[in-house]
């Protein structure tokens, strides 16, 4: 179990002496877990140790909090395992997230119909016709030895911008910034006037929009958030401890992405439900076995998985876009190999899970690229090959740093850290290199490339994109199925997981 002391104390305008004993809380929380059913398992040990702790210590309120993205993607199997996952560990409450509706609205209703904790939302807007509409609050009150804890919902503003097909959301709309900071503090004061003074925000909103609730809002104490997946360590002013517009401090928290972390934020409140002293713990996942209760009922649910090989050594996945990603080398050699084509593109977003040494299973496999796309044969110039590569480095420098360096196999290429593209060598398949002419790429020339068609479909590099009519092949399946197919061709020798130096940042 982490530790949960001590606790850090901070100042707030008008500190006086609690004229009783203060409340005690402590809040489990994840956030855009991704469909990891794997880490779950890992997870569901962590949030059973936490059980423990707070069982043997009564005078602790114990509540188990979600900030959305716990589902992903269109397999339905792989979200009735994670809503029976939010179920086991006895989860209080979550928000939506972009990925939760990855299934379609009108699916996800039938998925969540058998959960046992809330599902809130204060800023989202559902046609009449959508079931879902029934199965969400925008908020509500959670009581736990006598204490009532107000707890609200917040769904990501871009939620239908972040979507991979626009339709997976239709009937569906998300307040404005404005309107979301006034729907929240509407939501806050309802519960105030039922004598809730412990106020929490689920919040898949991101970062930056929970610190505009924080210091905009009145009444909120805690926003366990998600969507932009910062890991927010302990408590800092200014990054996650902010004041609210009466002075009242307001704790934010994160824990990362796709399951490679969970919190556990603790907290005292005074009589008034003012925090007076706060300390956030941040555990890793992989630190934790997994549970086999769990285990058991994934198989239950997605069927027992074939061991394909055993990994012998993985370096850890990266937490950033600006960098060679040994799962993408992993990945995309596997494409090239699989689907023979002279090259293999990737995005680096799309690798969300990693690998634990040892015996490896299709369904560890499958965790590597959740979302479910569809891969696709075409031919690429030459000079779309760069201006893509270009694209990449280039998206660093700005905003939130996406899509990043775009991963490969069959190239080499080196940047400068500002984004300036330097060198790029083309290898063969019989593992001859030879340099293109970076300033003068070859517009006649074309390669065969292994792409998935979200890659090849979408704007997130717009050199890419290709009309489907220009498709070589168009199949099926996805890049988990060539990635089983590539080690199953090793025939139980033991494989490795790592860099090689093919993206070079100087």
């Amino acid at each position: 179990m982490i530790n949960i002391s001590p606790y850090k104390q901070i100042s707030m305008k008008g500190d006086s002496q609690p004229k009783s004993a203060p409340t005690m809380t402590s809040i489990f929380y994840i956030n855009d877990v991704h469909g990891q059913t794997g880490k779950m398992e890992s997870i569901a040990t962590a949030a059973k140790s936490f059980d423990t702790f707070t069982r043997q210590n009564p005078k602790i309120d114990a509540l188990k909090l979600a900030g959305g993205d716990i589902l992903i993607g269109e397999d339905p199997q792989i979200n009735k395992a994670s809503t029976a996952f939010l179920n086991f560990i006895g989860l209080h409450a979550t928000t939506l997230g972009n990925h939760e509706f990855d299934i379609f609205a009108s699916k996800l209703s039938n998925i969540v119909k058998d959960a046992k904790y809330k599902i809130l939302g204060a800023n989202i807007n559902f046609h009449k016709d959508l079931p879902l509409k029934n199965q969400m609050l925008r908020s509500y009150v959670q009581e736990v030895n006598g204490q009532k804890y107000g707890i609200i919902g917040l769904q990501p503003l871009d939620l239908v911008e972040a979507m991979r097909m626009p339709e997976c959301v239709d009937g569906i709309s998300v307040d404005t910034s404005k309107k979301s900071l006034v729907e929240i503090q509407d939501e806050v004061n309802k519960l105030k006037k039922q004598g809730v003074n412990k106020i929490i925000v689920l919040s898949h909103a991101g970062h930056e929009f929970d610190k505009k609730v924080a210091q905009r809002v009145s009444g909120v104490d805690v926003i366990i958030g998600g969507h932009t997946h910062e890991l927010l360590k302990d408590i800092e002013k200014g990054k996650n401890l902010f004041y609210s517009p009466t002075g009242e401090p307001v704790v934010l928290t994160m824990a990362g992405k796709d399951g490679n972390y969970f919190g556990v934020l603790n907290l005292e409140f005074d009589e008034n439900g003012k925090i007076v002293r706060v300390q956030n713990n941040v555990g890793k996942t992989k630190d934790y076995s997994r549970n086999l209760a769990l285990q058991a009922i994934n198989n239950s649910i997605l069927g027992n998985s074939e061991v394909v090989g055993e990994l012998r050594y993985s370096q850890e996945p990266p937490e950033t876009l600006a960098c060679e990603n040994p799962y993408a080398d992993f990945t995309t050699d596997a494409m090239r190999s699989e689907l023979d084509t002279d090259i293999a593109l990737l995005q680096g977003g799309n690798m969300r899970g990693g690998l634990r040494q040892g015996k490896v299973t299709a369904r560890d496999i499958q965790s590597i690229t959740p979302f479910r796309n569809r891969m696709v044969k075409y031919e690429l110039t030459e000079d779309k090959i760069i201006e893509a590569i270009k694209w990449g480095a280039e998206s660093l420098k700005v905003g939130e740093g996406k899509p990043g360096y775009l991963q490969v196999s069959g190239l080499k290429y080196k940047v400068t850290k500002d984004g300036k593209l330097l060198d790029v060598v083309f290898i063969d398949k019989k593992g001859k290199h030879k340099r293109i002419n970076i300033d003068n790429p070859d517009k006649n020339k074309k390669y065969t490339v292994a792409i998935d068609d979200f890659c090849a479909t979408n704007v997130l590099y717009p050199p890419l994109r290709q009309p489907k009519e220009n498709f070589l092949a168009y199949y099926e399946f996805d890049k988990d199925k060539l990635m089983v197919d590539y080690v199953k061709k090793r025939n139980g020798k033991p494989f490795e997981i790592k860099t090689d130096g093919r993206i070079k940042i100087v």
